[in-house]
């Protein structure tokens, strides 16, 4: 009205655009609205709904396709899409779950699996469900699973999910693909080995540690493998034997043998004043060096590996270098030369040194020193004991003297010795012959050679004559001295006593010198008497005892130094005692001496006043040098 017309354009709501609840209108026309407000999850996630200070933002996400039925369109203003979710049938739903709404809801069929191989059913802790449309191979099992995946055949297993696998074992997983000591499903390796050789290995034997020694010596091949992995072959040497190797030295398990041997028989013999001859037993060896010292020791050695000419070597000289077994060696006059040889075999001399001094000897008439020469570590020694002297002869009382007896003889091979030491000699005296009655005659001393205060050996003197007892023309007549006898500390000793003197006699002829001991006897006992009695035979190298007749008796006889066995002989009334062994005869004359060495001396007849016969002096004489000893190799060759 008024000019200010306008036609409406409000339209009434219709119930549902009226919240359920509310009554809307009046004048007979009032309804009450049937519009719910949505839910959030009823608005499009990221849109606001509502005022007022109600406001909300939805939550609601529109489905997928796959989230919509099938066949269903879902949406609109352009944005429509038609699902493809198909509803599970009762045999894909679980007995224990229901499916669907608004009045299609159903319960489900599918039970539980309730053994091995079923299909059909849902899978459980103890059954799985198995795809079981194409089983063709072997079952895997824990209990074939080591032996089924070595084999040549195919397996088939199935996964968590049912699945199923088909899968060829492989037959590469044997000992001899897998490494020694190291075991891959119940497969011990054992490559290498004597069964799995290594590449290149044939039927040679293998070098290993338990027989590396054996194959290194046995002249056979065999191979091994560096560290690298590559094959290598060798050879053993058969030429490591103990008699390759020098002696003392062990290579490869085997100690060696060998050294030259200890050069023996080397000896020198001294043929004029300027020259000495030496020579040596052949030891099958490359050859020997000898080496002189003159006036001096030997003091110097060869060095084993070291080939040597001849020439000065300190103090000493290397004279002689080569494969003979003697050499003459032009010396100075007057002096004393010691020698070394050594055998060498290739380029070395490891041969002991075997001194060779000159072969040697010393007599002592006297008592003295004896200094062992340098390169002597044995002597031989033979001692024998002064003779005794004989009792005297009285005219006046138609008295004789007895016979003094002979000295003792020892003597004692390989005595040990040290080079540049000095031993005490001492040699027995004879006993002098009494002069006056009715004194004895004297004995005869022993012989000794000692290193100190210690004995090495002795000789005993013989004993002296005794003078006779004056019985009215009876034979109460004194003895005849005792024989000497000997003795040694230590070693083998040998020899024999001396033989005893004749007894003293009344109104007959006295006794009879009694002989030197020999080597391996004794010496004869002097004789008495006017009729040559009682004398007795020597033995072993003994000297004779003297004789007698109705004129007087004669000396014993002595025994030589130089060894031997020949013994003397009885002598024929009124002859002197024999030597023994090279020794020299008793005096012949009545009243008479003993012989060299040891002879008792002899009284004379009872018819005439006369001092008795002297014994002999005893003797030492030591040897030395190449297979000398007492008493058939005393004779040194220089």
């Amino acid at each position: 009205a008024g000019g200010t017309e306008l036609t409406g354009t409000f339209s009434e709501p219709g119930v549902g655009n009226v919240e359920s609840g509310v009554t809307y209108g009046g004048g007979g026309n009032e309804f009450t609205g049937t519009f719910t407000e949505p839910g959030v999850g009823n608005v499009e996630s990221g849109v606001t709904y509502g005022g007022g200070g109600s406001e909300f933002t939805g939550t609601f996400t529109e489905p997928g396709v796959a989230n919509v039925e099938s066949g269903v369109t879902y949406g609109g203003g352009g944005s429509e899409l038609t699902g493809t979710f198909v509803v599970p049938s009762l045999g894909n739903v679980h007995t224990s779950q229901s499916y669907g709404a608004s009045g299609t809801e159903f319960t489900g069929t599918l039970a539980d699996c309730s053994g091995a191989n079923q299909s059909g059913c849902k899978a459980t802790a103890s059954y799985k469900t198995m795809d079981l449309s194409t089983v063709s191979g072997a079952g895997l099992t824990s209990a074939n699973f080591d032996s089924t995946i070595a084999g040549a055949t195919t397996f088939e297993f199935w996964d968590a999910g049912g699945a199923r696998h088909s899968v060829a074992g492989d037959t590469d997983l044997v000992a001899g693909n897998v490494k020694s000591g190291v075991e891959i499903h119940g497969v011990t390796g054992e490559y290498p080995s004597a069964t799995y050789p290594l590449p290149s290995a044939s039927a040679t034997a293998d070098l290993d540690s338990s027989t590396f020694n054996i194959k290194v010596k046995s002249g056979s091949s065999f191979e091994f493998w560096d560290s690298a992995g590559s094959y290598q072959t060798g050879s053993g040497d058969a030429d490591i034997s103990a008699f390759n190797i020098r002696d003392g030295v062990t290579i490869f398990g085997t100690t060696g043998s060998h050294a030259p041997a200890q050069v023996t028989n080397f000896y020198g013999v001294g043929v004029s004043g300027t020259q000495i001859d030496l020579s040596w037993d052949d030891m099958g060896v490359t050859g020997y060096i000898v080496i002189a010292a003159e006036d001096t020791s030997i003091s110097w050695t060869p060095t084993p590996g070291v080939s040597y000419g001849t020439g000065t070597q300190g103090s000493n000289e290397i004279i002689y270098s080569g494969s003979s077994t003697s050499y003459s060696h032009t010396v100075t006059a007057g002096s004393y030369y010691n020698y070394a040889i050594y055998a060498y075999n290739t380029d070395y001399a490891d041969s002991p040194v075997t001194y060779g001094s000159v072969e040697g000897a010393q007599t002592f008439t006297s008592s003295g020193s004896f200094t062992v020469p340098v390169g002597v570590s044995f002597i031989h020694a033979v001692l024998i004991g002064g003779g005794g002297g004989a009792g005297p002869a009285d005219g006046s009382l138609a008295l004789s003297g007895g016979g003094g007896g002979g000295g003792g003889l020892r003597y004692m091979n390989n005595i040990a010795v040290t080079p540049g030491e000095t031993l005490t000699v001492t040699v027995g005296t004879g006993g002098i012959g009494s002069s006056t009655y009715p004194s004895n005659g004297g004995s005869g001393s022993s012989s000794s050679l000692l290193r100190g205060a210690t004995t090495l050996i002795t000789a005993g003197g013989g004993g002296g004559g005794l003078a006779a007892t004056d019985g009215g023309g009876t034979e109460q007549a004194g003895t005849g001295g005792i024989g000497g006898t000997g003795s040694a500390i230590g070693g083998n000793i040998f020899g024999g006593n001396g033989g005893g003197g004749g007894r003293a006699s009344d109104n007959l002829a006295g006794g009879a010198g009694g002989g030197a001991g020999g080597y391996s006897g004794d010496g004869g006992s002097g004789a008495y008497g006017n009729s040559n009695t009682g004398g007795t035979a020597a033995t072993g190298g003994g000297a004779s005892g003297g004789s007698c007749d109705s004129t007087g008796c004669t000396g014993g006889g002595g025994t030589g130094r130089l060894g031997s066995d020949q013994t003397g002989a009885i002598p024929a009334a009124g002859e002197p005692g024999q030597g023994g062994s090279g020794g020299a005869p008793g005096s012949a004359s009545y009243f008479g001496d003993g012989g060299a060495f040891g002879g008792g001396g002899s009284s004379g007849d009872d018819d005439v006043s006369m001092q008795g016969g002297d014994g002999a002096p005893g003797v030492v004489r030591i040897i030395w040098g190449h297979s000398l000893s007492f008493p058939l190799n005393a004779l040194p060759r220089n």
